[in-house]
């Protein structure tokens, strides 16, 4: 038998089940609950909606309808599928009924999310006269042919982008956009919580200097703003846009039974350190999902884990004959976008069995009959594994998630503590405008768009006027009475990207016997270094690349393509200099505080490793230069009358701080609502003449994840604690102190000591936190 339902039963009655499900938990579905809106909308729109089978509004869509009317500025936190994007739309379109001189700028996050959203939009207006003859939809990104774009622009009063161009292609040059600048009524900003880290304080910015245009042409535009459900909605939308908003949180709309598994394979070994790979168990249950015609999702936390997943579900399925082999692709940003489109539609008309996707689906879009997702590891957030989730069963239909654990230190403590993703509300989302690098940045971007004056403060907050000297001091800026102008032939928009530390990004061109020259996709600067360099492997569309040459100056990494059955990860250096302490404190034996440092990486070499069972086939040394880094971090150094307790219990002091250090890794993300990749551990003993562990943030000037561990620091270490006492090991494991590495510890403990690992780093947490 095929079917969702089927596979649900065999799957839970099998002995396997037994084994591999740590937990697992149905929601129950929700009827709907509609309210009508006093004084209704009008005729045409009421149509409209009749048209596309919509006779009734869900309370919170009728509730973001009235308070847009009184002229609030809101933002709407309701589940998946929710119908939100009728929040913004029906306020829109009622808006322009009465007045179709305004204009409207809907912005999400990604291309994808865009032209789904045009295609519903469309969709709403275009059975009705009265709406199609007053609204004219366009989308204004990277994507937008060149000859489209004019058009776009003096046509459109309902301009669909996203914060990259908005940033780099419509600011800059808002004298061609005066029409929407000067009728702007309203500005939406959809899926709110991917507005965090670097990307939210960069996008921050990004409104304040539209704001800043707007106020020149005479307009100032409400926010409508949406997202999935975190934990501060109301205060990161304020901080996003500046403005104190109103929370619409009463979710109407109805919800089908959701099944939610996660998937934790035991041990291979008699040691119980080995855990077979969650890409190796993932491939089969994908390929599982489609022999039983089950429509699935998967998602992967990196590019190469995309293709490389993908890539080995299409061998699994090949070498068992099946014709479904076929019917599976990988996903991910870097891709053209007439490859993007194609599979999105490929995935609506059911020609696709399985997308393999990074989280460049993970948002809104509308991608039809999915009834299975599969999360290959911990997303790195409650709030993302909820999101991911949802992709799946958005027509109503019943859908299974399944979440598939690793040996990842981070995998295990949610497999051990399935109550973190079942029973605790999600994070909050962290953002830092103030950042000085990245304030600086818009203050530059800002001067090319208009001269900057002493007002502009009240846009930029109180680190404006010191930047604006320092700009002045090295001629950027020009001051003439009381306004500076930028005074470079320089273009800051297009040096400062949104979504990384670097905006430059590198175009990746194949040269061999069948391409010539073709861009096969493209990657940011600051990522070359690590995954990019000469004699990696670059994965596209399940194809194995060689890169052969970097060019900055050119912009350009080419590479040939090579049928090689591996794949590559760096070899990394980093060592750490500490500038200036901010705070320090004590607590029971051990010293922390809050620092500024400069942190040094340098790859070094690479792996190779093999696509099917990740044996490493060999390390080679490459030469690249360093990458500098100055930021802000906590340490986190053990205290001599801490030490001298663990030795008279003879207990190793250093096995305990090389074990919390890898509990670090497990915990602080969780903390912090970050990526792992936001976050830096390094163990050294250079700066402060003993073993510290520093954790640091990895961006310029730092986005407040590391002053979290400061400020939390007994959570923080109750959270270790809790990982190192639920670990079924003996002796210490990946999953939570970690094993002997001579290869990447220092220093190299006897193996007397190393058998003590965890009791010392059990007994170092249990004396800090007096227990």
């Amino acid at each position: 038998m095929t079917g969702l339902g089927p596979f649900i039963e065999k799957m839970m009655t099998s002995k396997e089940a037994e084994r591999c499900i740590a937990a697992s938990c149905e929601i129950a579905g929700k009827a709907a609950r509609y309210v009508s809106v006093a004084p209704p909308l009008p005729d045409p729109l009421l149509r409209g909606l009749s048209a596309i089978g919509i006779e009734k509004l869900y309370s919170h869509q009728a509730a973001a309808i009235e308070s847009v009317r009184q002229g609030r500025d809101i933002v709407v936190v309701t589940s998946t599928a929710s119908g939100k994007s009728l929040c913004y739309n029906l306020p829109i379109l009622e808006s322009l009924l009465f007045d179709p001189s305004g204009k409207a700028v809907l912005m999400f996050p990604t291309k994808a999310l865009s032209y789904d959203q045009q295609a519903a939009l469309q969709g709403l207006v275009a059975s009705e006269p009265e709406l199609s003859g007053r609204v004219v939809s366009g989308v204004y990104d990277g994507d937008t042919p060149s000859h489209a774009r004019r058009k776009v622009r003096e046509r459109a009063n309902v301009l669909i982008t996203n914060p990259d161009m908005l940033h780099q292609g419509i600011l800059p040059h808002h004298s061609r956009w005066a029409g929407l600048f000067s009728g702007l009524r309203f500005v939406v900003l959809d899926e709110l919580h991917t507005y965090r880290g670097i990307f939210g304080s960069n996008v921050a910015n990004v409104i304040r200097r539209l704001q800043r245009i707007c106020e020149q042409y005479g307009a100032k535009p409400q926010f409508i703003c949406c997202s999935a459900t975190i934990n501060n909605p109301k205060e990161l939308a304020s901080r996003l846009t500046g403005r104190p908003v109103d929370l619409i949180d009463d979710d109407g709309a109805p919800q089908s039974k959701r099944h939610f598994i996660i998937w934790n394979a035991p041990p291979v070994d008699a040691n119980g350190l080995i855990r077979p790979t969650r890409a190796g168990q993932a491939e089969r249950l994908i390929s599982e999902l489609m022999s039983a015609d089950v429509q699935t999702i998967a998602f992967t936390r990196t590019r190469m884990g995309a293709e490389i997943l993908s890539k080995n579900i299409k061998a699994r399925l090949e070498k068992q004959k099946s014709p479904l082999a076929d019917r599976v692709k990988p996903y991910r940003g870097g891709y053209l976008a007439e490859k993007r489109r194609r599979t999105e539609s490929d995935l609506m008309k059911r020609k696709l069995l399985a997308v393999v996707s990074t989280s460049a689906l993970q948002l809104g879009v509308d991608i039809g009959s999915l009834q299975g997702c599969v999360i290959v590891g911990y997303p790195g957030t409650i709030a993302g594994t909820w999101q991911q989730a949802g992709r799946a069963g958005r027509k109503q239909g019943a859908s299974l998630a399944i979440l598939v654990a690793g040996a990842d230190p981070v995998d295990q403590y949610i497999a051990q503590n399935p109550s973190y993703i079942f029973d605790r509300n999600p994070e909050d989302a962290v953002i830092d405008p103030m950042n000085p690098y990245i304030l600086t940045q818009h203050i530059c971007c800002a001067a090319m768009e208009r001269p900057l004056r002493e007002e502009d403060e009240a846009f930029f907050g109180p680190m404006f006027r010191s930047i604006v000297k320092l700009l002045s001091d090295c001629q950027k800026l020009k001051r003439i009475g009381e306004t500076w102008f930028w005074s470079t032939d320089e273009y800051p928009s297009g040096q400062a990207g949104l979504r990384t530390v670097s905006g430059k990004k590198l175009t990746i061109q194949a040269w061999d016997m069948t391409h010539s020259g073709d861009v096969v996709g493209e990657i940011d600067a600051a990522s070359v270094p690590f995954i990019a360099h000469p004699e990696a492997v670059y994965l596209h569309e399940g194809e194995t690349f060689l890169v052969a040459h970097v060019d900055y100056g050119r912009g350009i990494v080419t590479v040939q393509q090579e049928d090689v059955g591996y794949f590559t990860t760096p070899v990394v250096s980093t060592s750490i200099d500490l500038k200036e302490t901010y705070e320090k404190k004590e607590l029971r034996g051990l010293t922390i505080a809050w620092t500024s440092v400069s942190v040094t990486s340098q790859t070094t070499g690479y792996m190779r490793r093999r696509f099917s069972t990740f044996e490493n086939l060999g390390t080679y040394e490459v030469s690249l230069e360093p990458v500098i880094l100055d930021t802000v971090a906590t340490y986190i150094m053990i205290d001599e009358s801490l030490r001298d307790a663990l030795a008279l219990e003879n207990l190793p002091a250093v096995g305990g701080i090389v074990g919390l250090k890898n509990l670090l890794s497990v915990v602080v993300p969780l903390i912090a609502m970050c990526d792992r990749l936001d976050i830096g551990i390094v163990l050294d003993s250079e700066n402060l003449g003993e073993q510290a562990i520093f954790v640091f943030d990895r961006f310029d000037g730092g986005l407040g994840f590391s002053e979290r561990v400061m400020d939390r620091i007994e959570e923080v270490l109750a959270m270790c604690l809790k990982v190192v006492c639920g670990c079924p090991c003996k002796r210490g494991c990946p999953s939570c102190v970690g094993i002997a590495d001579p290869s990447t510890e220092s220093p190299v403990l006897p193996e007397s000591m190393q058998s003590k690992r965890k009791s010392a780093t059990r007994r170092l947490l249990e004396l800090a936190l007096d227990e």
